[in-house]
């Protein structure tokens, strides 16, 4: 069976510019697999910075762990990832297959 997703036409000519501009003023709620992969990966020293503040959403039914909403970080309300040149972390050092599933799937 093959299912019909509908998109905005805007979203089917999306290019990263690596502005930023979508790592910026968002909820970043992340897998948990991709985050703790990420943190092992880092050095350990970013460790707290991106954990600090974390919250944790748990499924209701039956209370795991499904994912981290992470602290965004002031001034200017970005990810914890996003580096003052405005690239990536994760995939500067870790390569795109390292971006949690959120990231990857941008903007669908």
């Amino acid at each position: 069976m093959t299912d019909t997703v509908w998109l905005p036409e805007a979203m089917t000519r999306f290019r990263c510019n690596q502005q930023g501009c979508c790592c910026k003023q968002w909820n970043i709620r992340m897998d948990v697999e991709s985050v703790f992969h990420i943190v092992q990966e880092l050095p350990d020293d970013r460790t707290g910075e991106i954990l600090d503040g974390a919250r944790v959403i748990r499924d209701p039914a039956d209370g795991k762990v499904v994912s981290l909403d992470l602290r965004r970080r002031a001034p200017d309300d970005r990810c914890v990832f996003l580096e003052p040149e405005l690239t990536c972390e994760v995939h500067r050092k870790l390569g795109g297959d390292a971006l949690p599933k959120l990231c990857q799937a941008f903007p669908v």
